[in-house]
């Protein structure tokens, strides 16, 4: 999608920006579809309801596999893109055995990696915001964070500048006209 001649007119006009596609998603609880595989492994979304869910609030998305990347113990990472209009996300996830095991398997079977590509799919939606809680606090239910924006000035500083201002304006009167 990097050749501007391949990319859609309608997607090249979009204005959607990350920001707001985070604020939407983020925002979504996803708890009724929070599924426990096994107490030792959290939680996960299932895939179609991720789907279903990116499929309502933004039905232009795409899910994009990249070459998958084999390693010299048989074990095999999975890249994802998902894209919805001109912004991509972009994750990566070995592919795990089904019996719980946290680590990469060797020589995985068809149907394992089937089953990986789905959970990096749904954690590459989470990188726009879907679900994200699941994997922060295993919970679903969006949690607004209190984070500062060092690009956002608070009202404290604000009037701390104005007060500032007023100061050097006292200082830098222009006398006044002698006749």
């Amino acid at each position: 999608m990097n050749n501007p001649e391949m990319i859609p007119q309608e997607i090249l006009k979009s204005s959607l920006t990350y920001k707001e596609v985070w604020e939407t998603l983020s925002k979504v609880d996803v708890s009724p579809y929070v599924k426990t595989y096994d107490d030792r492994f959290g939680n996960y979304i299932e895939w179609h309801y991720a789907r279903a869910i990116m499929s309502h609030f933004y039905p232009q998305y795409r899910v994009v596999w990249l070459p998958s990347e084999k390693f010299n113990d048989d074990t095999i990472m999975l890249h994802c893109n998902i894209e919805i209009d001109h912004l991509s996300q972009h994750c990566w996830y070995p592919v795990y055995s089904k019996k719980g095991q946290w680590s990469a398997i060797s020589n995985p079977t068809a149907d394992d990696i089937q089953d990986n590509m789905q959970r990096a799919m749904v954690k590459c939606m989470a990188y726009f915001g879907l679900g994200m809680s699941v994997f922060h606090n295993g919970s679903g239910t969006p949690e607004e964070l209190e984070l500062e924006n060092p690009n956002e000035t608070s009202k404290e500083q604000l009037a701390k500048a104005l007060i500032l201002i007023d100061k050097l304006e006292m200082k830098n009167e222009k006398p006044k006209s002698q006749k």
